[in-house]
């Protein structure tokens, strides 16, 4: 007993020293879940940008939402992804990822019934929706929007884009 005591009070003579914010667990799980959300997109726009349509599809699984609607075809996903990669200027584009927010925070935004139903059976409400925005060289307006991101056991996965909202 005396030891685990000796250890926690090395432990706050320690803490007290390092300069930076006070997190209680439930804080860190989240800012793990928003890392781990960003890591997984910033994994999709490494193989977008290296045109590695398998690095792509390691990121990404079914069913996928996009445009409004649901699809659980992978190869159709990867013939579109397989698309944008042959077709798209990608070494033109920037990508910025953004902030990183719970879906059951962003849930109410979601003024179409259909989508947010849809969007209800495909995320828990812990899973992330990660800001992005895709601007050309020449521009600073762009396209702008959500990807959509499940957080399991097994990791993160991207399953979708949404934007409107």
């Amino acid at each position: 007993m005396h030891s685990t005591t000796g250890a926690l009070s090395s432990l706050a003579l320690l803490l007290s020293f390092l300069p930076g914010e006070v997190y209680a667990p439930a804080d860190l799980a989240v800012a793990d879940r928003d890392h781990q959300a960003r890591q997984v997109v910033h994994e999709l726009v490494r193989g977008l940008l290296d045109k590695d349509l398998e690095a792509v599809m390691r990121q990404v699984a079914v069913p996928w939402f996009s445009h409004g609607e649901v699809t659980t075809d992978r190869s159709r996903l990867q013939a579109e992804f397989k698309g944008l990669i042959e077709a798209a200027p990608l070494q033109r584009l920037q990508f910025r990822v953004g902030k990183s927010e719970a879906f059951a925070r962003l849930r109410a935004r979601i003024q179409d019934r259909a989508q947010r139903e849809a969007l209800d059976r495909l995320l828990q409400r812990s899973d992330r929706l990660v800001q992005f925005k895709i601007v050309s060289d020449s521009q600073e307006e762009g396209f702008q929007g959500w990807i959509l991101v499940q957080l399991r056991d097994s990791g993160a996965t991207i399953v979708g884009v949404a934007t409107g909202w």
